[in-house]
Formats: structure tokens, C-alpha cells, sequence
């Protein structure tokens, strides 16, 4: 759940709020979020893949795969969003390491 940005605003001090630093790591924190949710779906899918499911009368539709991989999606996204695996979080310590020594090459 997002807080929305008035409440966010009243959050952080006023000299942060457009701190290019702060923008660059709150983008690198949803880009290693986003990858985490990423990873998690396709690890779901391989799971749900290989896992041993009884053949039933019917095969599956379109539509039951389709529903199965929007829900794959979405609890990747839950699972990134919280505490997930901690991959996300290793992710942006080891990545904002190197952008904080190499500075703005923008």
C-alpha cells in the first residue's frame, strides 16, 4: 500500500524533497523492487510448470492460464512489495555502492 505524496511529503525534511540523490535512489529502489517481482513471477511459473497436477477431464482454457499467470504476477508483486526474498534489498545496497563512488555520469 502507497502512502500518497501529501502524507509522504510531511514525511521528509523540506531540503530532501528534491534532492536528486534521494530521486535517484527512491528510482533504483522501485527498479530492484520491480526486478525482485520479476524473478518471483518467473519462479512461480516454473513451479506451477513442473509441478505434478493431476490431468483432469479437461485440459485447461486460455482463460484459466491466463488468470493463472495474472495471479503468478501479482503475488510476485505482493511478494517484492513486502519483505519479499531480500534479493530486491541486496540488489539496491550493491548497486547504490557503486553509484555513490562513481558519482553523476548523467
Amino acid at each position: 500500500m502507497e502512502i500518497p505524496s501529501q502524507h509522504n511529503s510531511a514525511l521528509t525534511k523540506p531540503e530532501q524533497q528534491n534532492s536528486p540523490s534521494l530521486e535517484k535512489d527512491q528510482t533504483l529502489r522501485k527498479a530492484c523492487a520491480d526486478f525482485e517481482a520479476l524473478l518471483t513471477q518467473q519462479m512461480l511459473a516454473t513451479m506451477r510448470e513442473s509441478s505434478a497436477e493431476t490431468e483432469g477431464l479437461f485440459e485447461k482454457s486460455h482463460g484459466e492460464k491466463l488468470f493463472q499467470s495474472m495471479l503468478d504476477q501479482e503475488l510476485a508483486e505482493k511478494m517484492a512489495g513486502g519483505s519479499g526474498t531480500g534479493l530486491g534489498k541486496m540488489l539496491f545496497e550493491q548497486l547504490s555502492k557503486g553509484t555513490s563512488r562513481q558519482g553523476d555520469l548523467s
